[in-house]
């Protein structure tokens, strides 16, 4: 079979989709080099792919696209031992340099590149699992492709961390608006700052890293309601031995106990606001089909170019800032209260006994919190 003048041998295949006012598109595949290909010249950015560096890039990319058109059509066509066992190995280099590497580059948690060693392992050698295992293999294979793409792979400057960037930036000062607020919310906004600019490498987002980012946001956000829930009850329990004698002392001790109440509610408010905007934030728009990456539309909204993430930071760290202020205010007002307060042996034990149930209670919700953490995260390193 010949069209202009190319011949399509046994390995392979020509691919035609039938458009409106009599227009065909189409693409050649090819199985035995891995590659999709057309006869005329084209670009790929006429074809609704991402720009290349080179040839070898380019190379990257057209087996990466080969592979989803295996995944697609996965049925006719088998994938060799050689094949599965390089994906293998692969999934394992992935899992060992996710558990050891914290900026790895690897499209996968150690915890999935686990799950997907035993899935292949248990696949079953006989012509009726042939399309299934073929689906399977494509699938991973065009998200590694993919993540080799995105990082450069074989080319004379490759990204070899997730935070490596390729590109040079414009460097970022601290605002001094920021230091203080840095300073006045416990230093919780240069720790948001530098984790929001490390999920943000050369305008590119990483699925799986930023939904665990998020993951996290609602971890401290839920934490910080539940911590600042039970420090507004121990305060309003202090209240009821807050009976010192001295005028202004005892007027002091009321203004430590309001602030402590208005930074705990201040500190719910804040939190509960943000969880509920937490699912908002979660879309990652994929490049030309890279699935394991691309654009973050909520950090390209927050982002500003004189001041990078600096406002959205301050936004975040509010609520366990805030809890942070009401815990310190409590303290304060229950050693007010037991070095100045009339009852001074009597109000001890009380004091005593409602801050180590808070205590008690804040641990065993910690506790909780990381477990439910690592349920959700599916990490499963101890296994």
């Amino acid at each position: 079979m010949a069209i202009n003048s190319h011949t399509l041998g046994a390995s392979r295949e020509l691919v035609l989709a039938l458009c409106k006012a009599d227009v065909c598109e189409y693409y050649l595949v090819d199985h035995s080099q891995q590659l999709i290909y057309w006869i005329e010249p084209t670009d790929t950015p006429s074809l609704g792919l991402p720009g290349v560096s080179s040839l070898s890039h380019l190379r990257l990319l057209l087996r990466q696209q080969y592979y989803i058109h295996l995944e697609l059509f996965c049925m006719h066509v088998g994938v060799t031992r050689f094949v599965q066992d390089r994906l293998m190995s692969t999934l394992a280099f992935y899992c060992i340099d996710g558990t050891t590497a914290r900026s790895s580059t690897s499209p996968y948690t150690p915890g999935d590149c686990q799950v997907f060693l035993r899935i292949l392992e248990m696949i079953p050698v006989n012509n009726a699992a042939i399309g299934y295992k073929t689906w399977i293999v494509a699938r991973l294979l065009s998200e590694i492709y993919g993540s080799y793409f995105l990082h450069f792979r074989g080319e004379p400057s490759p990204r070899l961390a997730r935070s490596q960037r390729r590109s040079a930036e414009t460097t970022i000062d601290m605002t001094r608006w920021f230091r203080v607020m840095n300073t006045a919310l416990w230093h919780v906004p240069s720790k948001h700052y530098q984790n929001l600019r490390d999920q943000w490498v050369n305008k590119l987002c990483y699925k799986n890293h930023w939904h665990r980012c998020l993951q996290q946001l609602s971890s401290e956000w839920s934490s910080s309601v539940c911590y600042a829930a039970g420090t507004i009850l121990f305060n309003v329990s202090l209240l009821h031995h807050n009976n010192i004698e001295q005028r202004y002392l005892g007027a002091l001790a009321h203004f430590i106990s309001s602030a402590a109440t208005i930074s705990g509610l201040f500190s719910i408010g804040s939190g509960v606001l943000l969880s509920r905007l937490l699912p908002t934030m979660g879309s990652v728009e994929s490049v030309g089909n890279i699935g394991v990456a691309g654009r973050s539309g909520f950090l390209e909204a927050v982002f500003q170019t004189d001041i990078g993430f600096q406002p959205v930071s301050v936004v975040f760290a509010i609520p366990w800032a805030a809890f942070m202020w009401s815990a310190s205010c409590v303290a304060l007002h229950a050693i007010i209260l037991c070095l100045h307060g009339p009852s001074f042996m009597a109000t001890i034990p009380v004091v005593a006994v409602l801050g180590s149930i808070f205590w008690i209670s804040f641990r065993l919700w910690f506790i909780l919190q990381k477990a439910v953490d690592r349920l959700l995260s599916g990490d499963r390193r101890d296994m």
